[in-house]
C-alpha cells in the first residue's frame, strides 16, 4: 500500500475536485469513473493498481457503483486501503437493500459484523405492510447507520446558514443558502383520452414479452445460489411480459413518437413524420416489431429434460408455435400504435404550455426527460414558438463534458438574464450546475430518488442566484396510473431512515425550525447535536469527537469556536500515542 489518497469521480466534475484539492494543499490521485469501469489503455490499467494500494480512498457518486456484477464496482472492491471516505446524496435509490451495498463497498462487514448482519436482519420489515413493524425497523436502521455515515440535508444546511449568516457570505453580498422549494403538480387535461388508454391496456396485458427472450439458460451464478431451472423459466416468463408492458406504458407517458420510435425504430419514425431528428445513425433504435420480424426460436439452454416439464410453453419448443405467438405479439404492438394515432394531443401541449408559461417572466427553465427522441421532438416544437430551446443529450455529437460546458454557459451562475429552454436527458442530471435558472420541470415523474434528486440538484444549490425555486411534477392521469408510481414510497423510506432531501407535491414543505424564539446563538458543536438529537433522533458519525469538545470535554466550546474561527496556521501538530 501507499500514503497516496486517490479519488474517484465522474469525469464532468473532475474540474470541480481539483481546485478544492489545491486549495487544501494535498495532491491525491483523481481517477475518473470510466477508467475504473474498465479503460483498456495501459495507463489506465496503471491507475487503476493505484486504487488497489492506496491507504485512503475517497470515491463521488458512490450510488454509481450499486451493481454488483459491473466491471466498476469489482475494480473497486479489490481496494486494500484502511480508510474510505464515500459520498452521495443518494445512499438509498430505489429500495434498503442499497444501504446494505453501500456498507458492503465500505467494508463495515469486516468492521463490524454485528451491525452489519443486523441490518440486513431488518430489510424484510423495513417495507413491511405492519405499519408497527416498518416503523420500529426504519427507527432501528436509523440508529444502526450513525457510525458510519455524516449526513446533512438540505434542511440542515439551511439551518446552519440561519444560525451563521456571517460566515456564508458570498462575493455578490448574498448568504449563500439552499433557496424556498415549492413543488408544484401541473395538470395533462388527458381525460378525454381515457377510454383510448382503457383499450390500449387491454392489449398490453396480452404480450409475452417474446422480443426479449433470446435465449434460454442457467447462469454460473445462478447455479453456485442452487436456483433451477424451472425456478429461472417461471422468473423469465413473469418479468419479460412485465417489462414489456412497462416499456409501451413508460414510452407512451413521455410522447406518442417515443413509443412510435420504440416499437417501430428511429428510421421509421423520422419518415412518418418527415423529420430529421438529429441522432446519430449509431443511437438509432431498432424498433421492437423489427427486431422480432427478425427473430428466431430462443437459444434453448437448460437440460433435455426439462423440456418433458409441463410448465415449458409450446411456443419456447417448437418452431410453429413459436412463430405464431410471434406473429400475434407483432399484431399487438400495432394494434396499440394504432389507437396512439386516435389520441388527443392534450398530454403534449400541455408539457408545452407548462415550459411557455415558465419561461413568461423573463426565466430559464431546465426541463428534464428520459426519453431523447421526445427532448428532440420538443425542440421542434418550441422552436416553431419562437422559444430558445436547446437541448443536451447523448445521442448527439459532442462528448459529456462539451455539453455540461455549453450548458452552464447558457444556464449556469454567470449566465446572462436572457429566457430560454433547456432540455436535457438523464445523462445530464449529474456533474453539471445550472443555477442560473430557478425552475425546473419534470416531463415525467422520476421513479428513483437518485433520479429525482440529482435532477432538482441541478438549480437547488446554496451559490443560486433566486430565494426561491419551483419544481414541477406531471399530474398523475389515467396512463401514468399503468406504472406504479414508486417515488412517494421511497422519498418516504429515505426520510424515515436517513432523512430526505427533496419535496413532492403535497408534501409538508415547511423547513424545520429548531432554534426557538429568544434562543442564543449555538455554537458550532452545540447546532449540530441539537440538530441531529432533535430533529432525526440519532448522532451522526462524528459524535464521538464533538463530545470532546465541552464542560466534559478536553477543551470547552469557546476555545473550540476560537480555533475553528482562527486564521492562524498551523506549522505542527502534537498528539499523544
Amino acid at each position: 500500500t501507499n500514503l497516496i489518497p486517490v479519488m474517484v469521480c465522474p469525469a464532468s466534475v473532475e474540474k470541480n475536485w481539483r481546485p478544492l484539492f489545491d486549495d487544501l494543499g494535498i495532491r491525491p490521485e483523481v481517477i475518473s469513473t470510466g477508467i475504473v469501469s474498465g479503460g483498456r489503455k495501459e495507463s489506465s490499467k496503471n491507475r487503476l493498481k493505484l486504487i488497489n494500494r492506496t491507504n485512503l480512498l475517497a470515491v463521488d457518486e458512490i450510488h454509481n457503483f450499486y451493481g454488483t456484477s459491473s466491471n466498476r464496482t469489482k475494480n473497486l472492491s479489490e481496494n486494500l486501503a484502511d480508510s474510505r471516505i464515500f459520498m452521495t446524496a443518494t445512499p438509498i435509490n430505489k429500495e434498503f437493500q442499497d444501504l446494505i451495498k453501500l456498507m458492503n463497498l465500505l467494508g463495515t462487514e469486516e468492521l463490524d459484523g454485528e451491525t452489519f448482519s443486523r441490518l440486513k436482519i431488518l430489510k424484510d420489515n423495513i417495507m413491511s405492510l405492519d405499519k408497527k413493524k416498518r416503523m420500529e425497523a426504519r427507527k432501528q436502521a436509523n440508529k444502526l447507520i450513525q457510525k458510519f455515515m455524516v449526513r446533512r440535508t438540505r434542511n440542515d444546511l439551511r439551518y446552519i446558514v440561519e444560525n451563521r449568516g456571517n460566515e456564508y457570505l458570498l462575493e455578490s453580498g448574498r448568504i449563500a443558502n439552499y433557496p424556498e422549494y415549492v413543488a408544484v403538480d401541473y395538470s395533462l387535461n388527458s381525460q378525454e383520452d381515457d377510454e383510448i388508454i382503457s383499450e390500449i391496456s387491454s392489449y398490453t396485458k396480452e404480450l409475452l414479452g417474446i422480443a426479449r427472450i433470446s435465449s434460454l439458460r442457467l447462469t454460473n451464478e445462478q447455479k453456485k445460489l442452487g436456483i433451477t431451472e424451472k425456478q429461472t423459466l417461471d422468473r423469465i416468463l413473469k418479468s419479460q411480459p412485465a417489462l414489456s408492458e412497462y416499456n409501451v406504458w413508460k414510452m407512451l407517458d413521455s410522447s406518442v413518437p417515443a413509443l412510435y420510435e420504440h416499437l417501430r425504430g428511429t428510421g421509421e419514425l423520422e419518415k412518418k413524420l418527415d423529420w430529421l431528428s438529429g441522432k446519430e445513425k449509431p443511437t438509432y433504435a431498432q424498433g421492437v416489431i423489427n427486431k422480432l420480424r427478425e427473430m428466431t426460436m430462443p437459444e434453448w439452454g437448460f437440460s433435455e429434460e426439462f423440456k418433458q416439464d409441463k410448465t415449458v410453453p409450446n411456443w419456447l419448443l417448437d418452431y410453429k408455435e413459436f412463430e405464431d405467438a410471434k406473429n400475434n405479439e407483432i399484431k399487438l404492438y400495432e394494434s396499440i400504435l394504432e389507437l396512439t394515432d386516435k389520441l388527443s394531443n392534450s398530454r403534449f401541449n400541455s408539457k408545452i404550455n407548462c415550459i411557455v408559461e415558465s419561461i413568461k417572466n423573463n426565466e430559464k427553465t431546465v426541463v428534464f426527460e428520459t426519453s431523447n427522441i421526445t427532448l428532440l421532438f420538443l425542440e421542434k416544437e418550441l422552436t416553431k414558438l419562437g422559444v430558445e430551446a436547446h437541448t443536451f443529450i447523448g445521442s448527439t455529437k459532442g462528448n459529456k463534458r462539451k455539453k455540461v460546458d455549453e450548458a452552464e454557459e447558457l444556464f449556469g451562475l454567470d449566465s446572462d438574464n436572457r429566457s430560454r429552454v433547456a432540455l436535457l436527458s438523464d445523462m445530464m442530471s449529474e456533474g453539471i450546475n445550472l443555477q442560473g435558472s430557478s425552475t425546473l420541470i419534470h416531463l415525467t415523474t422520476p421513479s428513483t430518488i437518485r433520479l429525482a434528486e440529482q435532477r432538482v440538484g441541478r438549480v437547488d444549490r446554496m451559490n443560486t442566484r433566486f430565494n426561491e425555486i419551483k419544481i414541477y411534477y406531471p399530474k398523475k392521469d389515467l396512463l401514468s396510473s399503468q406504472m406504479r408510481p414508486y417515488l412517494k414510497e421511497r422519498n418516504k423510506l429515505v426520510g424515515d431512515v436517513i432523512g430526505s432531501n427533496i419535496i413532492l407535491p403535497n408534501d409538508d414543505n415547511e423547513i424545520d425550525k429548531l432554534s426557538e424564539e429568544g434562543e442564543e446563538m449555538l455554537s458550532s458543536i452545540e447546532m449540530n447535536e441539537k440538530m441531529f438529537s432533535e430533529r432525526n433522533g440519532l448522532f451522526d458519525a462524528f459524535h464521538d469527537v464533538r463530545e470532546l469538545i465541552g464542560e466534559e470535554g478536553l477543551i470547552s466550546s469557546l476555545e473550540y469556536e476560537e480555533m475553528r474561527t482562527s486564521n492562524a496556521k498551523v506549522m505542527a501538530y502534537v498528539g499523544y500515542v
